[in-house]
């Protein structure tokens, strides 16, 4: 029983350094500076607003990823969710973006 323990506190443990590492690892809120040496208008204001919520989805997958090694059903779901929702949010970032630089 012992050791059974032991493996579980381990494997928290190895959890936690992962958690830690990939959240101090998340950027700002703040739009990179090639953005930010744009002209400003609707364009940049757009493609900030999607940044920031793409960051914030970023931030909710993070919380998700230590109850779903933990087998909870519903972080786990709420996890897969919330990585496809991310990627269309980085798809419209990358479409942003690249408008952006074709209006220099």
């Amino acid at each position: 029983m012992d050791n059974a323990e032991e493996k579980k506190e381990e494997q928290q443990v190895k959890l936690s350094a992962v958690t830690t590492e990939a959240k101090s690892s998340l950027p700002t809120a703040t739009v990179p500076s090639v953005i930010s040496q744009k002209e400003t208008g609707a364009h940049q204001n757009r493609l900030e607003t999607h940044y920031n919520e793409l960051l914030k989805t970023i931030s909710e997958i993070g919380r998700d990823i230590k109850p779903a090694y933990t087998n909870s059903k519903v972080s786990a779901d709420r996890l897969k969710k919330n990585i496809v929702v991310a990627r269309g949010m980085l798809r419209e970032c990358l479409n942003d973006l690249d408008k952006l630089s074709k209006l220099d």
